[in-house]
């Protein structure tokens, strides 16, 4: 999710009534949808909503690692990123 639709390709105006439940309760409208590839690598992002009142970007660890077959190792002072098929 971002709130700035200039980072990405492929933007689809979003017309649905879905929202983002964020922790106040509050539910953030959809303005739209897009995709990005992560600059300097092969890594891309699909289905990335536009969220004009998100105050911060935040990533699906879920869609990323089916996007991009690969998987993540979360440890208490970081995380690897490991592709599924070269590990």
């Amino acid at each position: 999710m971002t709130p700035n639709s200039s980072e990405l390709q492929g933007i689809n105006s979003y017309s649905g009534t879905d929202t983002v439940m964020v922790g106040n309760d509050n539910g953030l409208s959809i303005a739209g949808t897009g995709h990005t590839n992560i600059p300097t690598t092969t890594l891309k992002l699909n289905n990335v909503l536009v969220i004009l009142d998100i105050k911060r970007k935040l990533l699906s660890v879920s869609q990323f690692t089916q996007d991009n077959n690969c998987y993540f190792l979360f440890y208490q002072r970081g995380f690897l990123l490991n592709d599924m098929k070269t590990k």
